[in-house]
């Protein structure tokens, strides 16, 4: 049903919709009821050997195309990228699926692969004046691959190259959270064999129960940790979604083939059902389990913390030979370790709920989630890894 809905909405965006078929409100879009297709592109249908995309590019213009790069990137990520673009994989990519499906000449495909770069600094200073990171982004390309720059972008939306970027960087983010969880998980397991046989006691309300086993809160603590792991594996599945669908996810201009390609040179899975962005479910679940991840780290950090209590005295975190506890009495040995990680929770937490109030926009697309997802990405993976 999907695919046949989304089929139906590309032919009639390609055909253009007359006065009558539009509903009631939008029936002022053209007055003179010809449709809002635009006329290059029919013209350029009604000629066999000129592709609509290709005729676009000669009219309108269009720069190279390749993931914006962030100022804050998640770990793992190019976001300490050099002052110059290096060639990568994401633009040979695109670069080699709009050579194969959307029939563009093999020379300037060639010289996009080979002269496609980028300069930071230059970006900036476009930025400044036109106000468009993407646009600056573009031109700054365009400014090292010349006139051939002209065909790459045709037919997308900047949300295509964004959102298809922070796919990218995020699934290299999350898999490298996934490996310092496997690093946790079994230095916890380690610790709930080597004291399996220690005893301690049980509190509940913070006050005497039963005796247990200190390895019995190692365990605990090291099946949560699976689950944890679970949650962050089954998040990072859902942000490896991308997009190439156009300014409003019906594949006008480009076909789906293109975007399937181009995509799984990226190492990504095409959104089903796209609107000008990839929906932003997928991005919440993500920040909801880096949330859940932090809270139980700090259901961790705060054991030890009390614990390290002096009048308990069961345990407590490590303490360097040179490290000193605190300015004014030289005898304190402090939990910092555990205390820094339950301020990153609350981050994390507040975060997730920043992800979750950004769910609605406006019919196919506002730009309100941008500006929260550029900081929250970066800074949710960064502080959970």
């Amino acid at each position: 049903v999907t695919a046949a809905v989304v089929h139906d909405a590309r032919e009639r965006g390609r055909r253009g919709f007359v006065q009558r078929d539009l509903p009631r409100g939008g029936a002022r879009l053209l007055s003179d009821g010809a449709g809002f297709a635009p006329e290059e592109f029919r013209a350029a249908r009604a000629e066999p050997h000129v592709t609509a995309e290709r005729e676009f590019a000669r009219r309108a213009g269009g720069f190279a195309r390749a993931p914006l790069p962030r100022r804050n990137a998640p770990p793992g990520a190019d976001g300490a990228a050099p002052a110059r673009g290096q060639p990568g994989q994401r633009r040979q990519g695109v670069g080699q699926a709009l050579g194969e499906l959307v029939r563009l000449p093999k020379k300037p495909v060639r010289n996009i692969l080979e002269r496609a770069d980028f300069d930071l600094a230059r970006i900036d200073a476009i930025e400044r004046e036109v106000r468009h990171d993407m646009i600056a982004f573009l031109s700054s390309v365009a400014e090292h691959v010349g006139e051939d720059a002209r065909h790459i972008h045709v037919g997308m939306t900047s949300s295509d190259v964004l959102d298809s970027a922070l796919a990218t960087m995020s699934l290299k983010a999350f898999g490298l959270i996934m490996l310092e969880l496997d690093k946790l998980s079994a230095a916890v397991k380690e610790k709930a064999l080597l004291y399996r046989d220690a005893p301690c006691m049980g509190r509940t309300h913070g006050v005497h129960a039963e005796p247990i086993t200190l390895g019995l809160k190692f365990a605990s603590w090291y099946e949560e940790l699976q689950r944890a792991k679970k949650r962050v594996s089954t998040a990072r599945q859902q942000l490896g979604f991308g997009k190439i669908s156009g300014a409003v996810g019906n594949y006008v201009h480009l076909e789906p083939e293109v975007e399937a390609l181009a995509l799984r040179k990226l190492g990504l899975r095409a959104e089903p059902v796209a609107t000008q962005i990839v929906p932003r479910d997928r991005h919440a679940e993500a920040m909801c389990a880096l949330a859940q991840l932090g809270g139980t780290l700090e259901r961790i950090a705060t054991e030890i913390r009390h614990l390290q209590r002096n009048e308990v005295a069961e345990m407590e975190e490590p303490f360097s030979e040179k490290q000193k506890g605190s300015s004014a009495m030289p005898h304190k040995k402090n939990p910092i370790g555990c205390e820094q990680v339950c301020g990153i929770a609350r981050l994390l937490r507040g975060n997730a709920l920043a992800a979750l109030e950004k769910l609605p926009l406006l019919h196919e697309r506002a730009i309100s989630h941008s500006s929260v997802e550029r900081l929250i990405f970066p800074v949710s993976t960064a502080l959970a890894h």
